[in-house]
C-alpha cells in the first residue's frame, strides 16, 4: 500500500510539474521541435513512462527518490541535471540552479542545488496556482 500510495505521490508531481512547464513556456509546447526537446529533458528526470516503474515492475517497498537521499549516485546526479535545466528557462530561477552539475562534486553542494530546487518548485508552483504542489 505504501508504495502505491508513493506512486501516486510520484505521479501527481510529475504531472504538476509538466503542467507548470506548459503554462509557464507555453511556446515551447507549441513548437513540435521544442516540445520533443521539452519531452527529453522530462525523459531524464523520470526515465520509465510510469514514475518508477511501479506499475509495470515488482513493489518493492522501497520508495523511488529522484533527489535527495542518493544524491550522490550518478543516476540521481543526472535526474538532478535534467530538472535543472527544465528549470533553467523558468522567469525567476534562482542562479544557484544554473551552476553545472557533476557526479565528482561533493554531495553537500549538490544536496544545496536539489534543495534549491525543491523551494523554486514549491515556490512557483503556489505563485502560479494559489495552493501548494503534491511533492514526493
Amino acid at each position: 500500500m505504501q508504495a502505491i500510495l508513493w506512486e501516486l505521490h510520484q505521479l501527481h508531481f510529475r504531472y504538476d510539474l509538466i503542467a507548470l512547464d506548459r503554462f509557464l513556456l507555453p511556446a515551447i509546447w507549441g513548437n513540435p521541435q521544442l516540445h520533443a526537446e521539452r519531452q527529453a529533458l522530462l525523459a531524464m528526470i523520470f526515465p520509465s513512462e510510469v514514475v518508477s516503474g511501479t506499475w509495470d515492475s515488482e513493489l518493492t517497498g522501497q520508495p523511488p527518490e529522484l533527489f535527495l537521499g542518493t544524491i550522490n549516485d550518478v543516476e540521481a546526479v543526472a535526474r538532478t541535471k535534467g530538472y535543472c535545466n527544465l528549470v533553467s528557462t523558468w522567469p525567476r530561477v534562482k542562479n544557484t540552479l544554473l551552476t553545472p552539475l557533476m557526479p565528482a562534486m561533493p554531495v553537500s553542494k549538490l544536496h544545496e542545488v536539489a534543495q534549491a530546487l525543491q523551494v523554486f518548485y514549491i515556490e512557483l508552483f503556489f505563485l502560479v496556482t494559489g495552493r501548494p504542489p503534491v511533492v514526493p
